[in-house]
């Protein structure tokens, strides 16, 4: 419980702004630190949360089954190469922005078309704070993870999260 210097009325910790009188209390609300999520952020490497390789599909590949590919894999993008050069990614946002409710006539055409090109990619080395950030900044959810140039996979917000939150890391 913190009490409010304005009025004296006790409120609960966290709070911006008294019950009672409506002054702003965000000033004496400290955040608690959790020092394995932390040292989680500033230490563990993207890398660590590569599961499986990710799936990519070849710049040519219909956006049809692209999107099938989505659905049956229950993933949230696929990487887009040309060879063995990452070229684009391609997610539900892509499908949702870009597509929308024209998935019919779109289905034929090649994935290129619709998908995010030169994507912001990784090394597996690069710290999660680094990872999160950039992600934060560029405003998506999904970034490839490189391992000596090659694409290894690709994780997302919420692998970091549930890895951050995993109950042996934190408890």
């Amino acid at each position: 419980m913190i009490l409010c210097p304005f009025c004296g009325a006790e409120n609960i910790d966290g709070v911006d702004e008294c019950d009672d009188c409506s002054q702003s209390l965000g000033h004496l609300s400290k955040p608690h630190r959790s020092p394995g999520v932390e040292n989680a952020l500033f230490q563990d490497r993207a890398g660590t949360l590569v599961r499986v390789p990710s799936l990519a599909v070849d710049e040519s590949t219909t956006v049809g089954a692209t999107i099938d590919m989505l659905v049956r894999e229950r993933i949230g993008c696929v990487v887009v190469v040309r060879g063995t050069d990452v070229v684009g990614i391609f997610s539900e946002r892509d499908a949702l922005m870009r597509i929308g409710d024209e998935i019919d006539r779109h289905r034929p055409r090649p994935v290129r078309d619709f998908m995010t090109e030169s994507p912001e990619m990784l090394d597996e080395q690069d710290k999660l704070a680094f990872a999160l950030h950039k992600m934060d900044l560029g405003h998506f959810r999904h970034v490839p993870i490189l391992c000596n140039g090659q694409l290894r996979g690709v994780i997302s917000v919420r692998d970091i999260l549930r890895y951050l939150t995993d109950p042996v890391r934190t408890g």
